[in-house]
């Protein structure tokens, strides 16, 4: 039986210190060695996927983004993107902007993801663009205020700047709307409700809303093009492939549709009660190699091999 594992990263794959472990890598590693078919469904971008998996023998594209687009790491290609329509990007940008809601804007063109912000830069803002600015695979067009915010990490001149923060910023957007494929804002949630509930209101558009793995008291935002999601982008790459079945991993609100769509849906046991509601499967936990683990038991079982394996 031909059979595509896919999971999550943050809270899925990787342990509590945001690493692929080195066991976990050993595991993938024999498990692709021997045949297995084996990628990743994350809202993360190659930025940052590249170095956490830069010792697992990636022979698939992975989906990235939420599943705005699939990335091959043997080429830096990208495949089956999907961009919002101008004006619904639009529509989206100025609710934000009504709302106050500083908010990532990312936009895919030739081989590169150029991210803009709307709005000041909160320090959880500036801690995730510091962590990316020197990545081959995306860069940050900030204007001379926000700039400045990020040189100066307490900005003792903000509620001054504020406003022309605000205008500076909305007239530093792309004008390309179209190439625009993610909304994303990390926020406290008392500021970003009154949106997330209002972007349903939008057609054509994929909103996601769930809290904050790795920053505790925030919460993702996040607007993707109505084509864009996990389970999508995993249905089109299992049918390029020609597999027999789908074992999928995940631990938050957002994998829930991949793992609804997957013939086996695994949850960790640090998921999310929602999670392991659906799921076939509850393992152990990211912090005990139990994803990587259960793959490789799992495709050896399944090509029949009588191997004992020991971790």
């Amino acid at each position: 039986m031909k059979t595509l594992y896919v999971s999550d990263m943050d809270g899925t794959l990787l342990n509590s210190n945001t690493e692929l472990s080195a066991a976990s890598i050993e595991a993938l590693n024999r498990a692709i060695a021997s045949g297995a078919l084996f990628t990743v469904a994350t809202a993360r971008t190659p930025a940052t996927l590249s170095g956490l998996l830069r010792k697992v023998d990636m022979r698939l594209p992975a989906i990235v983004m939420t599943g705005a687009t699939t990335w091959n790491p043997a080429d830096n290609s990208y495949s089956n993107t999907h961009h919002f329509a101008p004006e619904t990007a639009r529509e989206v940008l100025q609710l934000y902007r009504s709302h106050r809601l500083p908010t990532f804007v990312y936009t895919l063109r030739d081989k590169m993801i150029n991210i803009y912000h709307l709005g000041p830069l909160a320090l959880q803002e500036k801690d995730f663009i510091v962590n990316r600015l020197h990545s081959p695979y995306k860069k940050f067009h900030l204007t001379p205020l926000q700039q400045r915010q990020l040189e100066c990490w307490q900005d003792e001149n903000l509620p001054q700047n504020i406003d022309k923060i605000w205008e500076e910023s909305f007239l530093n957007i792309p004008p390309r709307l179209s190439d625009a494929v993610l909304f994303f804002a990390m926020q406290p949630e008392s500021i970003g409700i009154e949106v997330a509930q209002k972007l349903h209101n939008i057609p054509h558009i994929n909103p996601v809303y769930y809290y904050d793995t790795i920053y505790p008291g925030n919460v993702m935002i996040e607007a993707f093009p109505e084509a864009a999601t996990k389970a999508k982008a995993l249905r089109s790459l299992a049918d390029t492939l020609g597999v027999d079945r789908i074992v999928a991993f995940g631990d938050n609100i957002n994998d829930i549709p991949m793992l609804k769509m997957a013939d086996v849906a695994v949850a960790v046991d640090n998921a999310i009660p929602e999670v392991k509601e659906i799921a076939d499967v509850v393992i152990g936990s990211n912090n005990d190699n139990a994803v990587a683990e259960y793959i490789l038991q799992d495709h050896l079982a399944s090509a029949g091999s009588q191997q004992i394996l020991e971790f």
